[in-house]
Formats: structure tokens, C-alpha cells, sequence
């Protein structure tokens, strides 16, 4: 992987393999990617192989571990947790063995297979203020069956291995009423199975920052403020002290890279050598010639 060892962008290049670690929660069990997350539930790195691409976190930690990926050839996880980017619990298979694996989980999109009945089940008391839903070319089923199926449990946390937003939350449809459904998060489902409905507008939140975790004992009932100070504690909140320059979590430069930046562009160096060099955009480099990015930086006297 020397193609990719140092990668430009956020303040100054490191190694990759420090970029990629510090990303990611190591337990006894599955070790979580805590970075971007796609809708499926796999994790994903910008990386320079060239140029910026985003590559899959399960393959990359493959590659760090054991090397280059033969051509034709995928990163199947033996745990099944998607955003788990521990190297022993991925392995190499083709298509075919893709394929196979999605069948032997249940995770064929087509459902059962041809001419498979299902009985219908006793209705609960309690499954009626979770609602019902009807799996395709199924029978109705209560929500509490249908969510801990979709629940991975191990010594930790209970990783949910259903639909995953970006932001690294499970979520599920519920039935709200006949023929209207809602998207739900599946934290807050966990936590109403277990306690009840929530009321008074209060968050469901984690206490192992696992943000696909619904094990109920991680989790803990606060208010909006209980939920900034919770973001503030685990160095996630985005806009630091002003939300300006370097404080800004978005921020692809330092300001001591800003004036290094003034001081080139002073020297003649060309607006586009100097985007490329610290993997930015030409146009930023030209808003921060013009002062109208990281403008509270002082410049440098030339």
C-alpha cells in the first residue's frame, strides 16, 4: 500500500495507518469504525491513490494488516457487523462466496424462497404501542421480534445490523398507525422496548459513544442540554470555542498552514501547486488570497 502511505488534507499528512487507527474503537469483541458510515453500515476513509477517493474501512484494514487485495477478490466480515474493521474477523472470498454468505445470514434481498409459508403470530399486548409490520411476502410480525433479530449481542455493546445512516445511527420503519409508517431511531426503540415510551421531548443517549449500539444499559434518557455537554465530553462538538479558522472541526488547514500559504503566494508560487500540495481546492486558495477565508489569521509581512 505505498501508494497511499501519506495522505494530504487535514493538518500536516501522517502515516495512514496512525489516521486510520485512532478512528477506530477496539474491544475484546468487534473493533468499530467511528468515522463515516454509509447508509448499509460500512465504514469509509478518503484516501490519495492518485487522486481523493473513498474506499471501504473493512478493505483498508485488511490492506494495513496483511496487504494489497488480489484482483477480484472482496473483504467478507466472519462476524457480520458491517462497521467492524478488526482484522481477524475479515477474510477474502469472490462473489460467489459474497453471495452465499448474504444467504446463509438471511440477507437476501428476495426474502424467503418460493412457495414459503410463514404462521402468522399470537398478537401481544405490548407489541400494539410498538405498531406491527409486514415483511415482503410474509405475515405481519411484532416489532420487538423484528428489532433484536436485526441486534448483533455480544459481552459489550449490541451492535444493530439493520439500516444505518451516515452519522453511524440504526434506524427502523414502525407502523404509527393503519397504512402510515415512520423511520425511527433504533437506540430509542431499544430503550422503549425495554422502559417504556419517552416523554417530555428528552434524547436517548450512549454512554459507550457507540453510536450503532442499543444495548439498553448503555443508554440513558437527557434533555438538550444533558445532550450538548454529552458531545462537548467526547470531543464531537463541531464548532469548538468560535467555530472560525482552525477551530472550526471542518477546517482542512491550520493557521500557521494559512500563512505559509500567504507567504507562497507572495513569493509567486502558483495558486494551483500550492491546492494541490495541501489537497485543497483552487478556489479556496484564491479566498484565502482575497482574505475571505480564515480572514482572522494575521498575514505574514512580505
Amino acid at each position: 500500500m505505498t501508494e497511499c502511505t501519506w495522505v494530504k488534507g487535514r493538518r500536516p499528512a501522517r502515516p495512514l495507518a496512525e489516521r486510520f487507527w485512532e478512528k477506530v474503537q477496539k474491544s475484546d469483541g468487534c473493533w468499530i469504525w467511528k468515522a463515516s458510515v454509509l447508509d448499509s453500515g460500512y465504514g469509509t476513509i478518503n484516501l490519495y491513490r492518485g487522486n481523493r477517493k473513498t474506499f471501504y474501512a473493512h478493505r483498508i484494514a485488511w490492506e494495513l494488516t496483511h496487504g494489497p487485495i488480489p484482483d477480484g477478490l472482496l473483504v467478507l466480515h466472519k462476524c457480520d457487523v458491517r462497521s467492524c474493521v478488526r482484522p481477524d474477523h475479515l477474510r477474502l472470498g469472490d462473489q460467489k462466496d459474497n453471495a452465499a454468505d448474504m444467504v446463509r445470514r438471511g440477507r437476501h434481498r428476495y426474502g424467503a424462497a418460493r412457495g414459503q409459508t410463514t404462521k402468522m403470530p399470537e398478537r401481544q399486548e405490548g407489541d400494539i404501542r410498538c405498531g406491527w409490520t409486514k415483511r415482503r411476502g410474509g405475515a405481519p410480525i411484532p416489532l420487538a421480534q423484528r428489532f433484536w433479530e436485526k441486534v448483533q449481542k455480544g459481552d459489550d455493546c449490541w451492535l444493530w445490523m439493520g439500516v444505518t445512516l451516515k452519522n453511524g445511527y440504526g434506524t427502523i420503519s414502525q407502523l404509527v398507525s393503519y397504512g402510515k409508517r415512520k423511520t425511527v431511531y433504533a437506540h430509542r426503540v431499544s430503550w422503549e422496548l425495554e422502559n417504556g415510551p419517552i416523554t417530555g421531548g428528552l434524547f436517548v443517549l450512549h454512554k459507550c459513544d457507540v453510536r450503532a449500539c442499543v444495548r439498553p444499559s448503555h443508554l440513558f434518557l437527557g434533555g438538550h442540554q444533558d445532550n450538548s455537554d454529552d458531545k462537548i465530553r467526547k470531543g464531537r462538538y463541531r464548532r469548538g470555542d468560535s467555530g472560525r479558522g482552525e477551530k472550526n472541526a471542518c477546517a482542512k488547514l491550520a493557521n500557521y498552514q494559512v500563512r505559509v500559504i500567504m507567504a507562497l503566494l507572495g513569493a509567486g508560487k502558483s495558486g494551483r501547486a500550492i491546492a494541490e500540495h495541501y489537497g485543497i481546492s483552487d478556489s479556496t486558495v484564491s479566498l484565502i488570497k482575497r482574505g475571505k477565508h480564515y480572514s482572522d489569521v494575521t498575514r505574514p509581512v512580505i
